[in-house]
Order: C-alpha cells, then sequence, then structure tokens
C-alpha cells in the first residue's frame, strides 16, 4: 500500500507539471472558442449569422445521428425479440440434446397449465435410461402413482414417474444411460413412464430437449 502511494507521488511529481499543462491547454482551446462564438454572435452580422446557424445545425444534426442510432437499436432489439418468440413457437431454435429415456409412443403430451410432463407408452421397456449424467436429487414414492426420481444435471433436471422400483437413492451419481429403476404397470396391463424436464426452476416440454422417435 505504502509501496503505491509512493509511487502514485513520484509520478506526480514528474509527471504533474505535463498533465496539468495539458489539461490547461485543453480548457483554454474549449473557452476561446465559446468567447469566439459569443463575440461572432454578439456583432450581428449576415455572414456570423450563417456561420453560427452552421454550426446550430451541424450540433442539431450531430444530436439527431444519436438519437436515430437509439430508434435504430431499439428497433432492433424488438425484432431480435421477436424472432426468439418464432423459433420458440416452432421449436427451430432448440435441437434435441438428449436421448429418450425409453422406447414407445407419446401418449398424453406436454401442456404449461394443466400436464407438466409427458406420458410415454412404453414399446417393450420396462426400465428408462438417465438421460444425461448427474445427482440424484431426490425420490419420491408416492401414493398411487410409484416413485418419482429426479436426476440434477448440469443445465437441466429430469423426472422419471411411474415406478415401481428405484434403482438409486438421494445423493447417488448418475451416468448417461444408467437404468433409473423399473416401470410399474398401470391398471389397463400397460407400462408408462412419466418424465418431466426442469429448466431455470420452470417446467418445459420435453420434446424441446429429447430425441424422441
Amino acid at each position: 500500500m505504502k509501496r503505491n502511494l509512493r509511487n502514485i507521488l513520484d509520478l506526480l511529481s514528474t509527471k504533474g507539471p505535463d498533465i496539468l499543462k495539458k489539461l490547461l491547454h485543453k480548457s483554454l482551446v474549449a473557452l476561446s472558442i465559446i468567447l469566439l462564438l459569443l463575440f461572432l454572435k454578439s456583432l450581428d452580422l449576415k455572414a456570423t449569422n450563417v456561420f453560427l446557424e452552421k454550426v446550430k445545425s451541424s450540433i442539431n444534426y450531430e444530436f439527431k445521428l444519436v438519437e436515430d442510432s437509439k430508434k435504430i437499436f431499439s428497433k432492433g432489439k424488438d425484432l431480435l425479440d421477436d424472432s426468439k418468440k418464432v423459433l420458440e413457437v416452432f421449436n427451430l431454435d432448440n435441437e434435441p440434446e438428449y436421448p429418450a429415456p425409453i422406447k414407445g409412443e407419446i401418449f398424453k403430451g406436454y401442456h404449461k397449465e394443466t400436464n407438466r410432463g409427458i406420458d410415454i407408452l412404453s414399446h417393450g421397456d420396462t426400465e428408462p435410461r438417465a438421460i444425461a449424467a448427474g445427482i440424484v436429487k431426490d425420490v419420491i414414492l408416492t401414493n398411487n402413482k410409484g416413485y418419482y426420481v429426479t436426476v440434477e444435471s448440469e443445465e437441466i433436471d429430469h423426472v422419471y414417474g411411474y415406478l415401481s422400483k428405484s434403482y438409486f437413492v438421494i445423493g447417488d451419481r448418475v451416468l448417461e444411460g444408467d437404468l433409473i429403476g423399473y416401470l410399474g404397470t398401470n391398471k389397463d396391463g400397460q407400462k408408462y413412464l412419466r418424465f418431466e424436464i426442469i429448466k431455470d426452476g420452470q417446467h418445459v416440454n420435453p420434446l424441446k430437449f429429447i430425441e424422441f422417435q
């Protein structure tokens, strides 16, 4: 700290006069321009008035350029936001990143308000696989829908439900492709997987993230 202070004092002692001279010179130039403009205005001659009007127009033009650039930037931002919304609606900005947890077909699709995940009717698979590596965040046994296993990965949480058995407990490390548990059997004799994805604390449509065939 003392060394830094000493260096600053040394710098001011050696460079200080030059810095002050430069600041004084710039101040004098600016003051001279202002005095010149005031003097020309006081003359009230046609030539000086024309010159002053040109100076004023030039200043106004510079300000207009700044304002126009702000408007253009604002419009560009609005267009960018609109394009993101369009891409989101048509799912053009989000290529599938993860494999499907099981082979099957969508029995019940995602709905933001009424169904925050998807139900997959299994085509022979009895054990869903982890779509990404992570840590088991939660294992819940429900009254009538079996186990729900939540895996926390780097970018998303993925939830596997309707399991009659979980192969993991909270805190276990899961690798991509690991078997999560065993599917229970529904009243109709079929096996279903409840699958959800949570991103940034919000449930999202899993079909935007998994490559489902």
